[in-house]
């Protein structure tokens, strides 16, 4: 077989330096703003770049049932399950498909304007649940004794500091019967990688210079929201912390975890 023609190797040899370049200033540019933002600005930058993203409110999104993945761990680990509790329940996708699936529901929402979506479209779609406003990275109080949880798609990576997402966990874990299942779901990272040591230098050197208290930890990115991507161990940590044993960790086709209250 003959080698590659010149022009062909120069053409890839360059796509490859303009990647490292692109991903250089993205890590840069997320590093400084990361830097820049306190956690309630972050909050404010999240729950708008949801509000903007229309799909999460709409109605064929929220009726079309869960993932594939989703439908897998929950008919393994949730077996049993008369009642759960869905966090983060963004326009009620999970809550009216758990409704569907025979089971009882309740939920909380940050995000007020989803949470009166989620209202809407339970009453529409004949599912007796209750969606609670609450503040942001918390469980409100004011809920039940369920025998589940699930933490929306995704949001359980929106929350900044390994410090908060334990206390969040915690207060679900109140929530919840001995033996209770809890599903997660985030964005993975390998263990080294140069562009998240990036981000984490340049962002905190960025809040040394303003004395900001609030530490960036390695994994921490922002792209259109904040998102903190995990390593198994620090899922598995974060879980046992919280007062759960983690049974269950998937990185594909969308990283999620399960663990049981302990």
């Amino acid at each position: 077989m003959r080698g590659r023609h010149w022009k062909a190797n120069l053409y890839l040899s360059g796509n490859r330096w303009l990647d490292r370049c692109f991903s250089g200033v993205r890590a840069i540019h997320a590093g400084v703003w990361l830097g820049l933002m306190d956690r309630a600005v972050l909050h404010e930058t999240t729950e708008s770049q949801f509000i903007a993203w229309p799909s999460y409110g709409e109605a064929g999104y929220n009726t079309s049932g869960l993932h594939d993945w989703e439908e897998s761990a929950i008919g393994e680990y949730f077996t049993g399950c008369q009642s759960v509790l869905v966090g983060a329940a963004g326009g009620g996708r999970e809550m009216i498909a758990l409704w569907r699936r025979g089971m009882a529901v309740d939920g909380f929402e940050c995000c007020g304007k989803l949470a009166e979506r989620a209202r809407e479209l339970l009453s529409e779609n004949g599912v007796d649940g209750r969606v609670i406003t609450s503040r942001p990275d918390e469980a409100p109080e004011g809920l039940g004794v369920y025998d589940g949880a699930i933490v929306g798609w995704g949001a359980y990576m929106h929350i900044p500091g390994r410090s908060q997402r334990v206390a969040f966990l915690k207060q679900c874990r109140e929530h919840l019967r001995p033996g209770s299942p809890i599903l997660l779901s985030f964005f993975t990272r390998p263990g080294d990688n140069w562009e998240f040591r990036w981000v984490h230098a340049i962002a905190g050197s960025v809040r040394r210079l303003r004395r900001c208290a609030e530490k960036v930890e390695l994994g921490d990115k922002l792209m259109g929201t904040f998102d903190h991507f995990f390593t198994r161990e620090e899922i598995q940590g974060e879980l046992e912390e919280g007062g759960f044993r983690q049974e269950f960790h998937a990185e594909t086709p969308y990283g999620h975890a399960v663990g049981r209250a302990v």
